[in-house]
């Protein structure tokens, strides 16, 4: 029997999740998944103009705190030298 499932693949180390399929209402058509487990964030890349069907990407726990913790060193203020 086949099932459908929803697959998040990690675009940084390569970790996958699968989502089973729930059933809220049968008439629907639209399949609606399990919710991500915690930790899984969306980011979204808008660096290349032209790759409108893949602006956002998927990250695993580990890798989402590796991203945060680089997105807060990079904005964090910095002590500029030479100012007294």
């Amino acid at each position: 029997m086949r099932k459908n499932v929803q697959i998040l693949i990690c675009d940084r180390c390569g970790k996958s999740v699968m989502l089973k399929e729930k059933l809220l209402n049968p008439n629907t058509t639209q399949p609606i998944y399990e919710s991500r487990p915690d930790g899984w964030i969306s980011i979204c890349d808008e660096r290349n103009p032209y790759a409108k069907d893949n602006l956002f990407k998927e990250l695993c726990p580990d890798c989402a705190k590796s991203y945060n913790d680089m997105i807060e060193s990079f904005w964090a203020p910095k002590e500029i030298k030479g100012e007294d």
